[in-house]
């Protein structure tokens, strides 16, 4: 069985480096020079060149994604949340708004995480105005997820259940996997905090069929056996976790799913 584990993941780390590099490089050959679009049309080359220095963003390619990609692995918030700025611009809402959503929403977690509850609320407001623009339901169940956390992190607890729970009940309609872990996971971590076991179950339950491929919905199962004081369960979910971790930094008993997920579609 241990073999078989070990030779579907090196199987999948192909792919996974493919994944990470083609969104990089399209990502860079769609936006063009970060410090152009952060600074705008008017700037002077000394201007673009001395922000480029500054952020990085003068190094060749190969080396900006090797610094990103082992980033996210570590759980650097903050350079997730520098990144985010870097990307958020008007040429990235033009050519792909649901995209721009998700950075959105990953910045107002990463700055959460560093302690910039200011720049999160900045990040979250931005999306739930975006959302208020657009039908695509995609970009408001990512507005609806962000307000949610924005009210946990101000101790609404009952406006953040709330928020979570039509989120999930949205995400269902589509039935997309990845805006169904993305509801999912914060909800279980906000039902286990309100001491809500049996609910937060059910909603565990509605993720488990993703625990395998994607690490928020694998770190919901661990909180949840932790939670019910089922250690045999909590140590086969702690497995599959630390499996789909890699080389990534598992979250302690008091954090919020990981940032670092594997892709659950």
């Amino acid at each position: 069985m241990l073999t078989v584990i070990v030779r579907r993941f090196l199987l999948a780390i192909p792919t996974m480096i493919a994944l990470t590099a083609l969104l990089f490089f399209s990502l860079t050959a769609l936006l063009g020079s970060p410090a152009a679009l952060m600074l705008g049309q008017d700037a002077s080359p000394e201007a673009i060149g001395s922000l480029n220095a500054r952020y990085g963003f003068d190094r060749p390619l190969y080396v900006q994604y090797f610094d990103w990609i082992t980033s996210a692995a570590r759980g650097d918030f903050a350079e997730a949340a520098r990144r985010v700025d870097a990307s958020t611009t008007p040429a990235l809402l033009d050519a792909d708004k649901r995209l721009y959503a998700k950075t959105l929403l990953l910045g107002a977690g990463a700055s959460r995480k560093t302690g910039d509850g200011v720049h999160a609320t900045e990040l979250a407001a931005r999306l739930h105005e975006l959302a208020a623009t657009t039908d695509d339901e995609a970009i408001q169940i990512d507005a609806a997820i962000a307000d949610a956390e924005q009210a946990l992190a101000d101790n609404r607890r009952d406006a953040a259940l709330q928020g979570l729970a039509a989120a999930l009940q949205h995400a269902e309609t589509l039935n997309v996997p990845d805006d169904l872990v993305a509801a999912g996971a914060p909800y279980v971590d906000a039902l286990i905090a309100a001491s809500h076991l049996d609910e937060a179950r059910a909603v565990a339950g509605r993720l488990a069929p993703f625990a395998d491929r994607d690490l928020r919905a694998a770190w919901a199962q661990v909180k949840l056996y932790r939670a019910l004081d089922r250690p045999d369960a909590e140590r086969n979910a702690l497995g599959i976790a630390t499996r789909l971790a890699g080389d990534g930094v598992l979250p302690d008993t008091a954090d919020s799913p990981p940032t670092t997920a594997s892709a659950a579609r």
